[in-house]
């Protein structure tokens, strides 16, 4: 598994859910920025500019994620997980439509789901999903003690840094 740094510098920019996010934020403005790079998220989840301490953050959750027993690497292989299985159902159900449109692929029809069942089985995985990352959170974000006490403590360990979940946050850029 790649660093977390590469995932972070390789979200997406653009798209259908990053669209529909912007409206909603037009609608509701100032509750949803599109914070892509590991560097832009780290100023904007700390509120530091301070690059030496920028650093030490960076340092921290390189080494956090790496530990497999953290769990971090497990909150992202449930997230790729689930939108690989997204993707996975667009194409079932893309082709059942062509079972049901062509006479010629009718097979198709009788080996795949209808769309009903295929949306009950992707909410399913999502609302699962949710839960296990609910619960991965709060396993990992437990501590008390805030972050950059957490962070500047050269005695604390690796498990005490425990991010908590940002209340608002913007990079400008």
């Amino acid at each position: 598994m790649e660093d977390i740094n590469v995932y972070a510098d390789r979200l997406p920019t653009a798209g259908i859910t990053i669209g529909a996010l912007k409206a909603l934020d037009w609608v509701a403005p100032g509750q949803w920025d599109n914070i892509v790079g590991f560097e832009n998220m780290l100023s904007a989840y700390t509120g530091e500019s301070d690059p030496g301490l920028l650093q030490q953050v960076s340092d921290r959750t390189l080494q956090l994620f790496a530990d497999p027993a953290e769990g971090y690497q497990r909150a992202l292989w449930i997230y790729q997980a689930v939108d690989s299985t997204d993707h996975k159902l667009g194409n079932v159900s893309i082709a059942h439509q062509l079972g049901e449109r062509f006479s010629a692929l009718k097979f198709l029809e009788k080996l795949t789901p209808n769309d009903e069942a295929l949306q009950t089985v992707d909410l399913t995985v999502k609302i699962l999903c949710q839960w296990a990352s609910w619960r991965l959170y709060w396993r990992l974000c437990g501590r008390a003690r805030p972050v950059r006490a957490r962070l500047t403590d050269p005695n604390g360990s690796a498990r005490d840094l425990r991010w908590p979940a940002p209340t608002r946050a913007r990079v400008s850029g």
